[in-house]
Order: C-alpha cells, then sequence, then structure tokens
C-alpha cells in the first residue's frame, strides 16, 4: 500500500511538473490529417513542431511521442515552423502568405505579420529571439520585429527561371548579417542595415540551373554554412571568405532539406536522407519507400535526424545507427485514405481524402444483425450478436468507399475507387454481380424503396 501511495504522489507530482511547463490540451491524439511538411526541435530537444498540408501545426512531447496541443489559425497549407531561441514562441509561415507567432505554453496567437505577396517559405530567429527573418515565393526576404510586428529590412532575392521553392533565410550569429539561399542557386549574403549585397556564393553553373533552390544553414559557432542546391553539390563553406571547405555529395538529387549539429551533417531528398560526420565521411543512408519525403531536421545534440512525410507521419531516427525510434502520429494516420492510394501533396486528390474520412464509416442491415465497415479493398460483416467479423467481401482492385444493404438484407452493395459496383449474397459472401461504367470514383449509393433500383454517384 505504501509503495503503491508513493507510485501514485510520483505520478502526480510529474503530470503537475509537466502541466506548469506545457499543459496538456490533446486528449485523443488525433495527428495530422494530411501531409507533414516542415518539422523543428526546441531548443532544449524536449518538443517538436510540425506544420501541415492540413493548415495546423502540432507540438509534441519527444520522450513519450504524445501529442500536447494543436495550433489552428492558418488558412492554408503550412510551410514552415520555427522555435525562437527561449522555446517560448513558434513562428509559422504559410501558403496563405501570413506569418504567425504563437506562445508554445497557451497556444495563442501572439503576433500575425503579413507582408509577403506569395507563399511564406523560411523563417529564422536573430540570437535574442527580438527579430524574425523570414524568405517567400515572391523572391523576397524580410526582417520584422518579433513583438511589434514592423518590417524592418527587406531584401530581394533573385528571380529563378523554373520552379523553385521561395527564398531560405538565416540570421549570422553576430546578428549583423542576413544570408538567403535563392531559386537561381545562389547564396547571398547582405548586412542588415543595407538592402546592397555584400558577397555572393555559388557553386553550381548558371546554365543548368532553372529553379534550383539553395537550402542553407550555420554551423553552431557560425563560421562554417552548409548548402545544397537542386542539380549542384552539398557544399561546406567558409562563408566569409567565401571559399569552398568541402563538397560532400555531387549527385544533385531534387534536395529539400540541409543541416548541421555538432560533428554531424545532413540532406534529404524526396526518399533518402544522406548523413555525414565533420570529416566529410559517410556515415549512412536512410531510406524511405512508401512515402515522400518534405522536409528533416537533426535534433539539437546531432543524435537524431527527424523526417517530414507525406503519410502524415513525423519519424525520428537513430543518427549512428540508422534505426526508426519512434512516430509522431495519431488515430487520423491509422484511417489513412482507406486504400485509395491518393496523393497527400495534390490539391483534388487531397480533397478527396478529406471527404471520404467524413463520410459516413458503416452501415446496418435492416434487421440490426449486422454491421458493414469497410478496411481498405475489402468490406467487413460484424455479427452484432456475437461481437465479431464474420464474413469477408474481398474482390475490388480499390478502397471501397460507400456501401448499402437491400431492403430484405439478402445483399450488400459496394462502392471503390476502381470505379465499379459489387453485389454480393450476404450470407454466403458470393459475388452476384458487378456494375461497370464509371469513369471516376464512386462516393455514393442509394436504393430505391421498392428495392429494384440502384443509384450510384461520383466525383
Amino acid at each position: 500500500m505504501k509503495n503503491s501511495f508513493i507510485i501514485l504522489a510520483l505520478l502526480v507530482s510529474a503530470n503537475c511538473g509537466f502541466a506548469q511547463e506545457y499543459p496538456l490540451e490533446t486528449v485523443i491524439q488525433r495527428g495530422h490529417r494530411a501531409a507533414v511538411r516542415t518539422v523543428a526541435y526546441s531548443p532544449d530537444g524536449k518538443f517538436i513542431a510540425t506544420g501541415s498540408r492540413d493548415n495546423s501545426i502540432k507540438l509534441w512531447e519527444v520522450s513519450t511521442s504524445r501529442e500536447i496541443r494543436t495550433f489552428l489559425g492558418h488558412l492554408n497549407p503550412v510551410n514552415i515552423v520555427a522555435f525562437d531561441p527561449s522555446g517560448r514562441w513558434i513562428a509559422s509561415g504559410s501558403s496563405d502568405n501570413s506569418i504567425m507567432i504563437w506562445e508554445v505554453a497557451t497556444g495563442q496567437i501572439q503576433q500575425k505579420i503579413e507582408g509577403h505577396s506569395r507563399r511564406v517559405s523560411s523563417l529564422h530567429f536573430n540570437s535574442d529571439g527580438t527579430q524574425l527573418a523570414s524568405g517567400g515565393w515572391d523572391r523576397l526576404a524580410y526582417v520584422w520585429d518579433v513583438k511589434s510586428g514592423e518590417k524592418l529590412g527587406e531584401y530581394k532575392g533573385n528571380p529563378a527561371t523554373g520552379i523553385g521553392v521561395g527564398v531560405q533565410v538565416t540570421f549570422t550569429k553576430d546578428d549583423k548579417r542576413l544570408i538567403t539561399g535563392n531559386d537561381d542557386g545562389k547564396i547571398i549574403i547582405y548586412n542588415l542595415d543595407s538592402a546592397v549585397p555584400q558577397d555572393t556564393l555559388r557553386n553550381i553553373s548558371p546554365s543548368s540551373c532553372g529553379g534550383c533552390p539553395s537550402f542553407i544553414q550555420l554551423d553552431e559557432k557560425g563560421s562554417k554554412l552548409i548548402s545544397a542546391s537542386r542539380r549542384g553539390p552539398v557544399t561546406l563553406w567558409d562563408w566569409k571568405s567565401g571559399k569552398i571547405i568541402k563538397e560532400l555529395s555531387k549527385d544533385g538529387e531534387e534536395y529539400n532539406a540541409v543541416g548541421m549539429k555538432g560533428n554531424t551533417v545532413f540532406v534529404s531528398d524526396e526518399d533518402t536522407v544522406k548523413l555525414w560526420n565533420a570529416s566529410g565521411k559517410l556515415i549512412r543512408k536512410i531510406l524511405l519507400e512508401d512515402t515522400e519525403i518534405n522536409a528533416a531536421t537533426l535534433s539539437p545534440d546531432g543524435r537524431f535526424v527527424t523526417t517530414a512525410t507525406n503519410d502524415k507521419v513525423t519519424r525520428v531516427w537513430n543518427v549512428q545507427s540508422g534505426k526508426l525510434v519512434k512516430e509522431l502520429k495519431g488515430f487520423l494516420n491509422e484511417a489513412v485514405d482507406n486504400g485509395l492510394g491518393l496523393d497527400p501533396e495534390s490539391y483534388w486528390q487531397y480533397n478527396i481524402s478529406r471527404y471520404v474520412s467524413f463520410k459516413e464509416g458503416i452501415r446496418v442491415s435492416a434487421d440490426e444483425n449486422y454491421v458493414v465497415k469497410s478496411v481498405g479493398k475489402s468490406a467487413q460483416l460484424w455479427d452484432l450478436n456475437k461481437g465479431r467479423v464474420v464474413r469477408a467481401f474481398d474482390g475490388h482492385d480499390n478502397g471501397i468507399i460507400c456501401f448499402e444493404f437491400s431492403q430484405d438484407g439478402m445483399y450488400l452493395f459496394t462502392g471503390s475507387g476502381d470505379k465499379t459496383i459489387k453485389m454480393w449474397e450476404v450470407a454466403t459472401g458470393q459475388l452476384v454481380k458487378t456494375f461497370v461504367g464509371h469513369r471516376e470514383l464512386i462516393f455514393e449509393l442509394a436504393l430505391s424503396e421498392n428495392g429494384k433500383y440502384l443509384v450510384s454517384g461520383i466525383w
């Protein structure tokens, strides 16, 4: 009894301590409902912030993988998130062209900043958290006063001739300069008090670049700059002298993130994270075959690399072993798109997926003895009296979206992403008939009262 009391007291104490730091708001862990596009660690490495195509930001506790809270306010996908140096604030940049600064402990919006004419692509706080730099698809970089939201400086990037990802930004450690990575492969260094470029770095042939953004990050001392340009090498610079220290890779992949922490350097593209040590030796490659990487980052101690992916999941990997340590997700991730194979980065397919997720998930037979539910390409029949699955209706080539019982309960009709409707005998599970003719996904079925006619609706 005494031991039980001690354990209970410890649990209460632990929960109270946590509540004072970041009160727990999420009871049901939902996870993101669309692709995760950006990820960032808090300065102490205890928390991770993720931004998604579902327009939300989520805060996760690293040690437990728990979803702490959701930050809602953006009207379009969140492209970038960043913690301030104190860990008290999160800045987010969105495709709605706005920047929001949130209080981590409460989830409240502290400041909304508007100025970019196109989506915001990059954010970085200065060393004391009083200023915020932003880059956007409008080929502009700004510096803002965090408290007032006032614009302190404007810096023009170079326009790209092809498709890029917008201007990337970082303050130097002394807070006197701003470094920008641009969609034409150039890295431009500005004095903050002047909009005139002080220096330009480039390690890519101009003729090979038709939209090849340069992702950038300084090392912890601020003397070295790592850059990765699409169709160009991963390069370590002495940015003050403009000299190249080392080229880590010349593969020229479609990179989406680069970084340095401690003795670890990484770069990521759509399916691979490559990791090097400080001397330039490749440590390992982490390959994701079933989803696409949108962004990645290193933990503050450099021991873990974390990926943001299209399947709505954020994954934490051990740098030395390459093993998956944990996944940050919720029940929305389990539901996915019901086996339809939709692309969460496609505008139309994302909205189809949302529609499917909102649909009623079950049908009850007229005699109330059975319930049917779809699981991917299969429809499963539950006996309500026995409380278990008694039959599966398998035969569709894509996920089942809708279903309907006949009035007498003898037949089940299923509509699928394979553009067909199937009629099944409930008692045996045998396929009776397949209706073919639709050119799109079948979203709805309805039977006439006399059971003679079936109506189907498509996207």
